[in-house]
């Protein structure tokens, strides 16, 4: 199963790990999760229990990826990432298409009374 869905970090270098994916792999809030630097992207799939680099996603399903991978692939808050659902578990890549090719979801405005 390999499927891509772009989101953006927030300011805390948190995101939202869509819940189909949660779903599949059988992560939910409060579970601890082993987020990789492959060199290629960013690995997060559920942490053995004997590793020390774990994260826990939070009941929004966000999870919040270390500074320093953050500052390795130049991440910043608003940064937009690929999030591909494969074997080993969910690998979040930087997005490089173009800006006007992202889609973001924004709220709408309120409503003047």
């Amino acid at each position: 199963m390999t499927f891509v869905i772009k989101r953006k970090i927030d300011e805390l270098g948190r995101l939202v790990l869509p819940i189909d994916h949660r779903n599949h792999y059988e992560i939910a809030a409060g579970d601890p999760l082993l987020v990789t630097d492959t060199g290629d992207g960013i690995l997060v799939r559920k942490a053995p229990e004997y590793t020390d680099e774990v994260k826990i996603v939070d009941e929004l399903g966000r999870v919040v990826i270390p500074k320093r991978i953050r500052e390795n692939f130049n991440l910043e808050a608003k940064s937009v990432l690929n999030i591909l659902a494969t074997e080993e578990g969910i690998l979040l890549k930087p997005d490089t298409t173009e800006p006007s090719t992202t889609k973001a979801v924004e709220k709408a405005p309120a409503k003047p009374e």
